[in-house]
C-alpha cells in the first residue's frame, strides 16, 4: 500500500515538473513572439518604403473602416477602391494587394472605438485585449491544472496572429466562452455563439455543431 502511495507522488510529481517545463517552453516562445512582433512595429515605423506586408495589415482594415465611419464615409465601406485607398492613406504606403473590408456591419461596434487612437497603440491594444480575453477562456474551460492554459501562447497560430493583427484570438476567446458556458448557462453561450456571427464561416460551423449535439436552447 504505502509502495503504491509512493508510485503515485512520484507520478504527480513527474506530472507537475513536466507542465511547469512545459508552460515555461511556452512563455519563452510567446516572449520570443513578442520581441520579433515589438522590433517588426519599430522597423515599419522607420522604413514606410519596405515593400514587404506592413505588420498590422489587417488591423489596417479594421482601423480604416473605424475612421470611414467617424468621417461620415460609411456608405463606401465595401467599395473596394475607395476602401484601399483609404487603407493606404492610414498606413502610409502603397499595398501590392486588396484588402477588402468583407465582415458584417456589427463588426464595426467592436473596431471603431480603437479608431481613436494611434494606430500603432491601437494594433497593440487590440491584440493584448483578445489574447487576454482567449487565454481567461481557456482557463475557465480546462477543469483541472487550469495553468496549462498558458501553453496557448507558445502555439506557432500566436505569431501569425500578431503578424498581421487578425481577429483569431477574439474567435478563440468566443469559442471558449461559448463550450464553457453551454452546459450550465445556455443562454450565455448561444450570446457568445451568436456573437461570432461577425465571422460567418466560423459562426457556421459553430452552429452546425451545436444542430448536431442538439444544443436547442443554445441555438435558441
Amino acid at each position: 500500500m504505502t509502495s503504491r502511495l509512493s508510485n503515485q507522488s512520484k507520478k504527480v510529481g513527474t506530472g507537475i515538473k513536466l507542465e511547469n517545463r512545459l508552460a515555461a517552453y511556452s512563455i519563452f516562445v510567446f516572449c520570443f513572439f513578442v520581441f520579433l512582433f515589438t522590433f517588426c512595429i519599430i522597423f515599419e515605423n522607420n522604413h514606410k518604403d519596405n515593400p514587404s506586408s506592413p505588420y498590422g495589415v489587417d488591423f489596417g482594415v479594421y482601423y480604416t473602416v473605424g475612421l470611414m465611419v467617424r468621417s461620415g464615409e460609411a456608405d463606401d465601406l465595401y467599395n473596394v477602391p475607395v476602401h484601399h485607398a483609404a487603407l493606404e492613406r492610414n498606413l502610409g504606403r502603397t499595398l501590392p494587394f486588396y484588402l477588402p473590408w468583407m465582415y458584417p456591419p456589427t463588426f464595426l461596434m467592436i473596431v471603431t472605438p480603437f479608431s481613436y487612437l494611434p494606430f500603432t497603440t491601437a494594433l497593440v491594444l487590440w491584440l493584448m485585449i483578445t489574447l487576454a480575453l482567449a487565454l481567461f477562456a481557456l482557463f475557465r474551460l480546462i477543469p483541472k491544472r487550469k495553468s496549462l492554459a498558458i501553453l496557448a501562447v507558445g502555439y506557432p497560430g500566436v505569431i501569425m496572429n500578431l503578424r498581421w493583427g487578425q481577429n483569431g484570438f477574439l474567435n478563440t476567446a468566443l469559442l471558449g466562452f461559448g463550450l464553457y458556458f453551454m452546459e450550465t448557462n445556455p443562454i450565455m453561450a448561444g450570446v457568445m455563439f451568436g456573437l461570432l456571427a461577425y465571422k460567418p464561416q466560423i459562426a457556421l460551423f459553430s452552429y452546425l455543431i451545436l444542430l448536431i449535439s442538439k444544443k436547442w436552447k443554445v441555438l435558441a
